[in-house]
């Protein structure tokens, strides 16, 4: 099977939407309420299949576009377990069509995107995780903090603001990695793309 015909058998299983716009790449796009998303499959080594979904913010989708999107990207744990459909073989189509519905179901709503881009690393829900390398983790405060100020989450916003008041985040291997200043950047990057200033704490 090719690519879209995977996705379109994710179409016809009601996965993805029949408004979501499919590639010939074996990508696919859409928006569904409060959030959009992104999936991409591939062939990986020796013929399994491989998955990703970038979720993110839907209302903040076309102005952040320049930076990614505020998303998080979910991957499978197992990675390398299912084998590439071949025509006719709806067992092996519907293992793989398990396991992306997890990928597009990982992400609640925006409230909990915003939460997820506020923790220090990967988060892992099942056979699912979001992949938050630790380099990304300023940017990610940022992009949280406009977030949970848009939907008024104050508790939220009260944590980011605590985890931004630290100026280093001793990482798992000992390394340091600067907050406020990478912070501050993005926070001036972001606003001029979404057209209003993010104030950081002091």
């Amino acid at each position: 099977m090719s690519a879209s015909e995977i996705l379109r058998g994710a179409m016809e299983s009601g996965i993805i939407p029949e408004v979501a716009d499919i590639s010939r790449r074996g990508d696919v796009k859409w928006i569904q309420g409060e959030l959009s998303y992104v999936t991409w499959i591939s062939k990986g080594p020796e013929g399994f299949l491989t998955w990703s979904v970038n979720v993110g913010d839907a209302k903040f989708f076309g102005t952040m576009k320049p930076y990614g999107g505020m998303s998080v990207r979910v991957r499978a744990i197992n990675e390398g377990v299912l084998s590439w459909p071949l025509k006719g073989e709806r067992e092996s189509l519907r293992l793989y069509l398990d396991e992306i519905h997890r990928g597009i179901e990982f992400v609640r709503d925006r409230a909990d995107l915003a939460s997820l881009l506020a923790e220090e690393s990967d988060v892992v829900r099942g056979a699912a995780y979001a992949w938050q390398p630790a380099a990304s983790y300023p940017a990610r405060l940022v992009q949280s903090l406009v977030l949970a100020r848009d939907i008024d989450a104050n508790d939220l916003i009260d944590c980011i603001v605590g985890r931004m008041s630290n100026d280093v985040l001793i990482l798992p291997n000992g390394d340091r990695l600067e907050i406020r200043k990478p912070a501050a950047y993005w926070a001036k990057q972001y606003s001029k793309v979404l057209g209003f200033e993010i104030p950081l704490p002091p």
